[in-house]
């Protein structure tokens, strides 16, 4: 069935059956919950970035953590990473997929987190 609504084409008699689309919708339900994981870890990725340079004891803390602030960071965005994609991805949440315009909505996470961080290093 996806590949017949990529190709404008009419599905099979496989891709057409209950099975394959019962398949399909949880292939794009568990993309979906991680994409939105994405979006997720985008944003706290960036606002992290923006509170430890305002805040010199939590830079301090996370360096002392790891002996780097950076890898603390870094673990700390996987963990939100995997806890947001697979809460979401096994509740099924959400009912809709990828086609449905989330792809916009990761890259306008991006760009979010993007000018945000421009905008931090540039005027403070």
């Amino acid at each position: 069935m996806m590949s017949a609504r990529i190709h404008g084409t009419t599905p099979t008699k496989s891709e057409s059956s209950t099975g394959a689309n019962a398949e399909e919708t949880t292939s794009l339900s568990r993309a979906a919950g991680f994409a939105y994981a994405v979006i997720a870890t985008v944003l706290f990725n960036t606002m992290l970035a923006l509170t430890k340079d305002a805040y010199a004891p939590l830079n301090g803390f996370m360096a002392r953590l790891t002996g780097h602030h950076w890898i603390t960071h870094a673990i700390f965005d996987l963990v939100v990473f995997f806890a947001v994609g697979f809460t979401m991805a096994n509740r099924g949440i959400p009912r809709v997929g990828l086609t449905e315009g989330l792809a916009v909505r990761v890259a306008l996470a991006v760009a979010v987190a993007a000018a945000g961080l421009g905008a931090w290093f540039l005027f403070f």
